[in-house]
């Protein structure tokens, strides 16, 4: 606001709208004839019961000998009210489990907040890695490589700002970027139902055991090599794995099974060395068995004799020959 008068000012006021009224005699520039009030003095003369929303403003000024002029009215837009803290979805894309952790160094932190307003991203320390504005549907969206240039994994908050400088309390988070393959995991065991090992060899049984280790907490994805994957399982905490195989239910009867590892990244390692495991199908078949007239003394093969004393010859693949008289 700027006076204009060849008498001294001895005071200025500001009225808001028509129930706040304030002295900023204290921020009048004689030379200048000018008053300037920051964003923060704004804050601290205004009242808290002077309500958000547009407000007409006008600068009164008194001289010396009491005459008191005043300025045109300005309309303005009061907004004292802090948005929301934004809210931080994480980086896209992720592991699929909505864990923070990617393996893509071209992924983007995304997130929501009110539309066309300013998201700031800093670390814990205060430093500020990135900013980005809001689109009208209040969804932002900041390239991981500025807040990441390496693998590793930071902790970040975000805060957002209005169009009148109002900003809104953190949220936090933490994004962690993995582009590292596990080690190839390895098959070292194949038991049987028997408990027989038979790691390339041979097996009666319905169903063997497979074993062996990985890094720890990946999840190891078993495959046979005609069929495909059959199943998956999380190592432990040691490395160690097992998966039962019903090997009755699959479609041959040699198999060549290799596992893979793939982190909470999603990065998946080289396959194991393929073993190989055996079925042998049991014969639940009877024996063949043949019988024939020992003694025929009729036509040959007739199996027609007139002793009365005639043997049978009874043969069959458990034994060579058995003579029944």
């Amino acid at each position: 606001a700027s006076v204009t008068d060849v008498s001294a000012i001895q005071s200025v006021s500001l009225t808001l709208g028509a129930v706040e009224t304030i002295d900023v005699t204290g921020r009048f520039d004689p030379v200048r004839g000018t008053v300037h009030l920051t964003d923060q003095d704004v804050r601290s003369l205004v009242s808290s019961t002077l309500l958000d929303g547009e407000v007409a403003l006008q600068v009164t000024a008194t001289d010396e000998f009491g005459n008191v002029g005043f300025s045109e009215t300005l309309s303005v837009m009061l907004d004292t009210t802090a948005p929301q803290a934004p809210f931080i979805l994480g980086p896209v894309p992720d592991s699929g489990e909505a864990d923070g952790v990617t393996n893509d160094p071209a992924a983007v932190v995304t997130g929501t907040t009110e539309p066309g307003i300013f998201v700031t991203l800093s670390s814990v320390d205060g430093t500020q890695l990135a900013t980005t504005i809001a689109d009208g549907d209040g969804n932002w969206e900041v390239s991981l490589d500025q807040l990441l240039t390496n693998d590793g994994t930071l902790d970040f908050t975000a805060n957002a700002t209005d169009a009148a400088g109002n900003i809104s309390a953190s949220s936090n988070a933490s994004v962690s970027l993995d582009t590292v393959a596990p080690g190839p995991p390895s098959i070292d065991t194949a038991v049987d139902a028997a408990g027989n090992q038979v790691l390339g060899g041979t097996t009666i049984s319905d169903t063997v055991t497979l074993g062996g280790t990985a890094e720890p907490d990946t999840t190891v994805l078993l495959y046979e090599a005609e069929i495909g994957q059959i199943q998956s399982i999380a190592a432990d905490a040691l490395g160690q794995w097992s998966i039962l195989v019903d090997v009755a239910s699959l479609q041959g009867e040699t198999f060549s099974f290799v596992v893979q590892a793939s982190d909470v990244a999603g990065n998946a390692s080289d396959f194991s060395v393929p073993i190989s495991v055996s079925t042998t199908p049991i014969d639940v078949s009877g024996p063949t068995i043949f019988v024939q007239l020992s003694n025929d003394t009729g036509v040959a093969g007739d199996n027609a004799t007139y002793l009365d004393q005639a043997s049978l010859v009874v043969t069959s693949e458990a034994f060579t020959a058995l003579t029944l008289t």
